[in-house]
């Protein structure tokens, strides 16, 4: 009983006081409290290491290096000539004669001879020096050979031969093949002589 009486007069005050009986709460107190350590922050993440830089790795170099192969030896490559000329048929006892034509040159032949003599050569010879400083002068041969129609292929493999041979007169003389047009027209010689060879520019018709 003492000791109620006692506890009593200790826990007056309290009561009997209504200042020492209120207590004031803050709401916005903690609010400024700051974390004691920054891994009790709500919503932090910790900041990741730096990447280490990655290491360069050198290949490892051999004992001793390959050895150089050695370059095969040249080939020789052949030389290719031109071809030579063709042959120029030429006979001394040769019927036939050359005269100028306004274009060129007429070269005539014995009945079934496609040979040239020492003055038709040079008769076509003549004609090749006047024509061969211009590179882009082409040359027309017509080939002309007597003969009827119930045999049309002789006549034309004779003024065949009688062109090939104004050709060949022509190539000696430096002028290119490429730039000679032989044409064996066979019995069609028109007001002309029968057997002839017409060695012209191109381009030109008589």
């Amino acid at each position: 009983m003492r000791a109620t009486v006692l506890l009593w007069l200790v826990a007056a005050p309290a009561f009997t006081n209504p200042a020492l009986a209120q207590s004031s709460v803050n709401p916005g107190a903690l609010d400024h409290l700051k974390p004691s350590h920054p891994a009790a922050a709500p919503h932090a993440k910790p900041t990741p290491p730096p990447a280490a830089a990655p290491k360069t790795v050198k290949p490892a170099l051999p004992a001793d290096p390959p050895p150089i192969a050695s370059l095969p030896p040249p080939v020789a490559v052949p030389v290719i000539k031109p071809a030579p000329p063709p042959p120029v048929p030429v006979a001394a006892d040769a019927p036939g004669e050359a005269s100028a034509l306004p274009t060129g040159i007429r070269v005539t032949f014995g009945p079934d001879r496609s040979d040239l003599n020492a003055a038709t050569v040079e008769a076509i010879r003549a004609f090749a020096a006047q024509i061969r400083p211009n590179e882009q002068q082409a040359v027309d041969i017509l080939a002309y050979a007597a003969g009827g129609p119930e045999d049309p292929s002789t006549p034309r493999r004779v003024s065949l031969a009688r062109a090939l041979a104004a050709r060949a007169v022509l190539i000696s003389e430096g002028i290119t093949s490429i730039r000679i047009y032989p044409r064996a027209l066979g019995s069609t010689a028109g007001d002309g002589p029968a057997d002839r060879v017409d060695v012209l520019r191109a381009g030109a018709r008589q």
